[in-house]
């Protein structure tokens, strides 16, 4: 018979095992949070949008890019229904973004003199390249140096919640059916997209 197992001293709790919910928990525990716990429902870092990366970002030079031009290409690039002042955020974000994936022990593709190496891409501008799966292997081990509990295999179902505010969530694990009860002081959701569900071949 499942049992049930509760976790009731997490000052953070973190919903989802991609490079979003990494970067969650690191802020987290970077911003004071004691007790940090990841939960996926998979394993974190082999699960969702995260592990299927293409291997290939989009990042901002500041020495070398123009700005207003960078976002005006990656919003036509998305049919025009980018949000441009969160597009400008996220372009102004992602070269010290990339400097401190590499940092944590992502693998860029560099040139012979140790320079990110651009290639032409589709879309608006060059990008640079980083070795598959190899990017959330960094990551997650990143997680675990900085302190961060990863419980995996566990779905989360539902949100607990109390006058009107998130106090933790709850799940079960796939493998072995077991209830598990997060009571936490701060939820973030990081469960991605569903892009390449919607899109994937032979679906409408």
């Amino acid at each position: 018979m499942p049992a049930e197992k509760r976790y009731e001293d997490i000052d953070v709790l973190v919903i989802g095992g991609g490079l979003a919910g990494v970067y969650a928990a690191i802020r987290a525990k970077e911003a004071g949070a004691n007790r940090v716990v990841q939960v996926d429902k998979g394993k974190v870092g082999k699960t969702g949008a995260s592990c299927f990366a293409a291997g290939v970002m989009h990042t901002y030079f500041p020495d070398e890019d123009d700005l207003g031009d960078r976002v005006k290409r990656m919003t036509r690039a998305q049919g025009f229904l980018a949000q441009q002042d969160l597009m400008q955020d996220h372009i102004e974000q992602s070269w010290d973004i990339t400097q401190e994936m590499a940092s944590l022990g992502v693998e860029f593709v560099r040139t012979a003199e140790g320079k990110l190496e651009r290639r032409a891409g589709r879309g608006s501008y060059p990008i640079i390249s980083f070795y598959g799966p190899q990017l959330m292997d960094a990551m997650a081990r990143a997680a675990i140096r900085k302190g961060i509990t990863q419980l995996h295999r566990i779905t989360i179902t539902d949100l607990l919640t109390r006058d009107g505010r998130v106090t933790g969530a709850i799940g079960f694990n796939t493998r072995d059916g077991n209830l598990h009860v997060f009571k936490a002081g701060a939820t973030v959701i990081a469960t991605g997209n569903s892009w390449y569900r919607h899109f994937a071949p032979g679906r409408n």
